[in-house]
């Protein structure tokens, strides 16, 4: 792991070579993410981590405008709701990863993605890490601290 790299669960593991953003950042005001509540998108496959996150973020104040399952569900709802924020599984089942997918998102509109996966492995965080420069991420099972820690990280959005 490069020295700009953390690992969120584990700490913070972050795709770019620049320090997170702060509250105020440039990033977090261009794209009105100062105030909350944030809008997240979750894509994610398994129904019980998907509502473990919900809450969570809901406990947090933000709100979940969509949880995708698939690539398809995935594109569609990004469009739909133009999320200021992606929770983006890896392993999706079959068909396309969550990687790709995050590629695919970022080709359509520059959005902050919190990886949430169990795969931490050299290879797998490298594609991550060319997927979406910026990102990081938050190792399952998610607690209400890491999961604050992986939005101020990609957003400058303290909570």
């Amino acid at each position: 792991m490069s020295p700009s790299q953390r690992m969120i669960g584990s700490p913070p593991m972050r795709f770019m070579a620049a320090e997170p953003p702060k509250r105020g950042s440039a990033f977090a005001h261009e794209h009105n993410l100062e105030k909350q509540p944030l809008k997240a998108l979750i894509v994610e496959d398994e129904v019980l981590v998907a509502w473990h996150l919900e809450a969570l973020l809901a406990d947090m104040g933000h709100e979940v405008c969509a949880v995708s399952t698939h690539v398809d569900a995935a594109l569609s709802d990004f469009a739909d709701f133009e999320p200021d924020l992606v929770f983006m599984d890896v392993n999706l089942g079959p068909g396309p990863n969550g990687i790709e997918v995050a590629r695919r998102l970022r080709g359509v509109r520059e959005v902050p993605i919190v990886f949430v996966t169990a795969y931490t492995d050299p290879k797998t965080k490298q594609e991550m890490a060319k997927a979406a420069v910026g990102s990081v991420v938050l190792a399952k099972p998610v607690s209400l601290g890491y999961l604050a820690q992986a939005i101020e990280a990609v957003t400058g959005v303290q909570h």
